[in-house]
């Protein structure tokens, strides 16, 4: 897809978000509960991870230690739900990238296989199946990746497909309960909004946190995601926006100074790499 396809498919998401809904916010309070702590990328990432990001073993360890896990999400061409953050990835020994939306299933290992050191990708539904055969209670952060990576994304058809697919194996997996869902992108959330109330819906703030939470109040999602360098975020914040209804997800916290900080100011997630904080 061009620039200029990707710039009015952008601009085309702009408006949509902005008059999806009348701004109604929330009007009961939110009583907060204490802190969850849920380890990013499943158990953890850089200098603290013992396992590759994103894979079962490292799900497993912060589903064992920790409130509950933070994976990333994107769909392949077949419309399945994979575990992976970023946008490109390259074959060991060349210059070629590839995305993973490019590629149909049966293509993804044999494609990441090229990468070396034994690099395998999973699907979400293992997760759910290992999440269900624990007979686990804790929570899944999904930080579904919404941008146009490629022109199989098929733009508004990618999104509404990557909720669906969640929804449906979160239905199969009775995960309603247990799930949290984070995105920089209205329509995305709006999907799943309309499915079911008892999914937990964060809007991520991406350094703007003022016009996130007026965002957030006007959707009636769950509350906020934002940066731990955010400096629009205080103690008086989190105040406001647990009197309006909304919560606050912080992220990522891998120090105790900070750590102990938005405990004290209430935040109601947070997002670390460090599992030594829950162990």
């Amino acid at each position: 897809m061009n620039m200029k396809l990707n710039q009015l498919f952008l601009l085309v998401l702009f408006f949509s978000f902005e008059s999806c809904s009348k701004p109604e916010g929330n009007t009961i309070p939110v009583q907060y509960s204490g802190t969850k702590i849920l380890i990013h990328k499943g158990g953890g990432d850089g200098e603290f991870s013992l396992y590759p990001p994103n894979s079962l073993s490292a799900c497993k360890e912060g589903l064992q230690y920790a409130d509950g896990i933070e994976i990333d999400i994107q769909k392949s061409r077949s419309g399945s739900a994979w575990l992976y953050h970023d946008e490109y990835f390259l074959e060991e020994g060349s210059n070629k990238k590839a995305r993973l939306p490019e590629l149909y299933d049966d293509e993804i290992n044999v494609h990441f296989n090229s990468v070396g050191n034994n690099f395998s990708l999973i699907k979400l539904e293992e997760i759910f199946e290992y999440h269900q055969k624990i007979n686990s209670t804790k929570m899944i952060h999904l930080d579904v990746k919404s941008w146009l990576p490629s022109l199989y994304s098929d733009g508004f058809g990618y999104l509404n497909k990557l909720a669906d697919e969640i929804i449906r194996l979160s239905d199969k997996y009775g995960m309603a309960n247990n799930l949290i869902i984070e995105c920089e992108n209205g329509l995305l959330l709006n999907r799943f909004r309309k499915h079911s109330t008892k999914f937990q819906l964060y809007l991520d703030s991406y350094g703007d946190f003022k016009t996130a939470m007026k965002r957030v109040m006007k959707e009636n999602y769950t509350g906020v995601s934002c940066k731990v360098t955010d400096n629009n975020l205080s103690e008086n914040i989190i105040s406001e926006m647990h009197q309006n209804g909304l919560k606050v997800q912080v992220w990522t916290i891998n120090n105790e100074a900070d750590l102990l900080q938005y405990i004290s100011w209430k935040a109601d997630i947070i997002l670390t790499d460090n599992i030594q904080f829950v162990q």
